[in-house]
């Protein structure tokens, strides 16, 4: 398609991100930058911008693109106080999420997922910044958007150029790069109130400082956020003996920190030659709980504990990058992440509820209640988890202008994943639970070769369980694509891996005791190594130099591994890979003078042999995977933005689309010869997918007055976001169709409001509203007690309700140097 040459310099967020949001294959505008430098080329209202993007690994054109791609720049994010996932991912249509509290997002492209908290299964989403791959299961890092060029958000699998775990997307954070030719920086703050809550302040500053004029440079920005609570929690008493929190009552209680720097070093070798050096580090808290309780007013719960949660991690990169020659370009990324999350949270519902029905009414049989009666003592559950990974790729694509483009590269990653997870019962040497589990102690020390566990030592730890594991992988990729003729292309793409991967699990009833695999110490451990071949084709067709229709079929993946076999289990010693194939039709166009952008698309994917994690029926307290079946994903994404004049922009997005369960599958279809009494259905024929909302949709309007006071525009922008209800997890989602009930998050919305006045390069001033209409719109819904709360008419403590920031007032300011 045409490239657009800029004009005269606009207000950045009209000259921000069109959007670009497409939903999954709809790509939207952005504020046009350069491929290694994000700097943003000034352009003239009323004209969309070209977008150069990197999601090919090569810079290009994001309208010439034959995938969705969306896309939101850096000034587009400050502006609109979009500055972490929570607060972007309402304007991305093909992307959904579940978040507990800040900075504890699952992120989920075009509904493929079964469901949160699956802690040992490998996330659907591959998590990028700039050349690093960062991703986690269950809960995503969170970087704040600060001194960003933009973000691509590519909905659909990316197996061929971004490996397992961007089966069905991949999320890329890019960077503004350091600028060797001039120094400059900035300082910006801002200060947040609310009616309902404490005030919140956000500081943060710039500096990009040339060491060695145009060879040498150094950026460095630092941040500091303190959010401020809205959740009250309020007098009240536990379950069955009365016991009130009087000590932990707190208004306001759930606030939130975080503070970070990033440091880029460039050096300019020669004028085809440079390399990057990259370090950030970044440490967030959050303490209180963000749910309120639907039996009680809005934003009040009923804690007994204060919550607290720490997130830190750091990153260091290297990247070289230049020309061979006219031949080709190399690039080599070296990177090493690591992360720590701790945590320590309420339980006092959970474990009263155990010690009533399991310890008291025994209504699950058990052969000796007594293990579960902690004589309703309130406790915790305490996490202590690290990550770490490190990863080289090295790639070579060709440059020039020969029909015959083509790119090739290997790949190595090194992970480790561990936890520390258990459960806290104070006083638990005094509760009938102690006796019957120091019983069971000696019957294992005489029967099992267990060693020496009994007396049992004193401990807090009433279960727990330690979980390490490594992966090691290696792929090769490349991508071929030819000019049939000039306005027809096609491209081919392949990526051959192989992994090889280690797991050791332990799991003790209390600390000191083996649960389960009594011979080993309680130890699990399984290994295995596999490999596997992924391929993408797709081809364009550019019917004018603004149009282009396209269509493509690309496969993503996650890797298998092996499960922990017991004696009496019935798992099966080893799950696949699970696989996606995605084939979509494309539409991308400008008219009007480059004064509309619109893009559309139809997606289908077929998921097969997809993984669930899934208790041993046979087995206590042993988990495993499973390939449980197929599923299909399908929908419509459109985006649009439009110039109705030099001063009003709107754009829009909006998707629609279903993704569900092909057929019923029992425990028994997945593990022959399981006994009758441990079968039962593990998914549901029409089941829909969890985090995975049938319709989506944001729209955003924007005028300015050009060059108004003080030599600076005044602006004006409103956008408005809604979600349709979703279930939240597997099960919920499962007994939706199966006659149990099923809750589900309601539909969400939001909208904001802002002001400003934009000097260019110079200073800005911003007054915020956001939620607008006050909404309190859900994020999550706890129902993992609701079961039992209705077996004993408690009305409180159920359905918990994750809610989003009442209405909240800012004002911003930002100095340019």
């Amino acid at each position: 398609m045409a490239r657009f040459t800029p004009n005269r310099a606009r207000h950045p967020l009209a000259s921000a991100v069109s959007l670009a949001l497409a939903s999954t294959m709809v790509s939207g505008t952005a504020i046009a930058q350069t491929a290694e430098e994000g700097e943003t080329e000034e352009r003239k209202g009323g004209m969309i911008e070209e977008v150069l993007v990197t999601a090919t690994k090569r810079s290009e054109n994001m309208q010439d693109v034959s995938q969705s791609i969306q896309v939101m720049s850096g000034e587009e994010l400050t502006r609109s106080g979009m500055l972490n996932f929570q607060e972007f991912q309402a304007a991305i249509p093909s992307l959904s999420s579940v978040s507990t509290s800040p900075g504890r997002n699952e992120m989920v492209f075009r509904g493929i997922s079964t469901g949160s908290q699956e802690w040992r299964t490998d996330s659907s989403v591959a998590v990028y910044m700039d050349e690093v791959p960062m991703t986690s299961a269950a809960q995503q890092v969170d970087p704040r958007m600060v001194d960003m060029a933009h973000i691509e958000a590519l909905p659909g699998p990316q197996g061929t150029l971004f490996g397992s775990s961007s089966q069905s997307g991949a999320m890329k954070y890019v960077t503004n790069k350091p600028d060797a030719s001039e120094m400059s920086g900035y300082i910006r703050g801002s200060w947040s109130t609310m009616s309902e809550g404490e005030d919140s302040t956000d500081v943060e500053a710039m500096v990009n400082l040339p060491i060695i004029d145009d060879v040498l440079a150094l950026r460095v920005v630092g941040y500091d956020v303190n959010e401020g609570g809205y959740i009250d929690n309020v007098a009240g008493s536990d379950l069955f003996t009365g016991a009130t929190n009087d000590s932990a009552v707190e208004d306001d209680f759930n606030d939130w920190k975080q503070s970070g720097v990033r440091a880029t070093a460039r050096w300019n070798i020669s004028d085809n030659w440079n390399l990057d050096l990259m370090y950030i580090d970044q440490s967030s808290e959050t303490t209180g709980d963000w749910k309120q309780d639907p039996a009680l007013d809005d934003f009040e719960i009923v804690r007994f504990h204060k919550d607290i949660r720490t997130d830190d991690w750091w990153l260091g990169s290297l990247t070289l990058q230049g020309d061979i020659g006219d031949f080709a370009q190399l690039t080599y990324a070296a990177a090493s992440v690591e992360r720590e999350v701790d945590y320590e949270f309420d339980t006092m519902v959970s474990d009263q509820l155990r010690t009533r029905a399991y310890g008291i009414d025994n209504i699950n049989y058990a052969y000796n209640p007594l293990y579960y009666h902690t004589a309703y003592d309130i406790g915790t559950v305490v996490n202590d988890q690290e990550g770490t990974r490190t990863s080289h790729e090295i790639r070579l694509a060709s440059i020039g202008d020969s029909r015959f483009q083509w790119m090739v590269g290997a790949y190595y990653e090194d992970t480790y994943d561990a936890w520390d997870w258990y459960w806290v019962t104070p006083n638990l040497t005094s509760t009938p639970a102690w006796q019957a589990l120091n019983y069971l102690a000696y019957w294992l020390q005489n029967n099992y070769n267990t060693g020496t566990i009994y007396p049992v030592a004193p401990t807090d730890r009433y279960y727990g369980e330690e979980f390490e594991r490594t992966t090691k992988q290696t792929a090769v990729f490349g991508t071929f694509g030819y000019d049939i003729t000039e306005a027809w292309n096609v491209e081919a793409g392949v990526r051959w891996f192989e992994y090889d991967r280690q797991r050791t699990e332990k799991q003790y009833w209390p600390y000191g005791v083996p649960f389960g695999n009594y011979d080993n110490g309680g130890v699990d451990e399984y290994a295995g190594t596999n490999s596997d071949t992924v391929y993408k084709f797709s081809t364009s067709y550019n019917i004018s130099d603004d149009v282009m229709v396209y269509a493509l079929y690309s496969e993503g993946f996650r890797l298998g591994g092996h499960n922990t076999v017991r004696n009496a289990s019935s798992l099966p010693k080893e799950y696949g890979p699970d696989s996606l194939v995605n084939q979509e039709v494309g539409f991308k166009g400008q008219f009007f003078d480059d004064a509309l952008q619109l893009n559309a698309t139809y997606y289908q994917m077929d998921w097969t042999e997809m993984q669930r994690e899934v208790g041993d029926p046979t087995a206590l307290g042993a988990k495993g995977h499973v390939n449980l079946g197929d599923a299909t994903s399908k929908g419509i994404e459109m985006s649009f933005t439009g110039w109705l004049s030099d001063s009003f922009m709107l754009q829009g997005t909006y998707f629609n689309g279903s993704s569900e369960i092909e057929e019923t599958v029992y425990f028994s279809d997945v593990v022959p010869n399981l006994p009758g009494w441990a079968d039962y259905e593990l998914a549901a024929a029409g089941q829909p997918l969890a985090i995975a909302p049938d319709e989506k949709w944001w729209i955003k309007a924007e005028y300015t007055f050009h060059n108004a006071m003080l030599g600076a525009d005044l602006w004006f922008s409103y956008d408005h976001s809604w979600q349709a209800a979703y279930a939240h997890d597997w099960w919920n989602a499962q007994n939706t169709v199966s006659g149990w009930g099923g809750n589900t998050i309601p539909d969400y919305e939001k909208a904001n409001f802002q002001m400003g006045l934009w000097a260019a390069d110079d200073w800005d001033v911003t007054f915020s509203i956001y939620n607008v209409w006050d909404d309190r719109s859900v994020n999550w819904v706890h129902t993992g007690d609701d079961w039992l709360l209705d077996q004993y008419n408690v009305s409180n403590y159920r359905s918990l309700e994750s809610v989003i920031r009442p209405r909240e007032f800012s004002i911003g300011f930002s100095k340019h140097f």
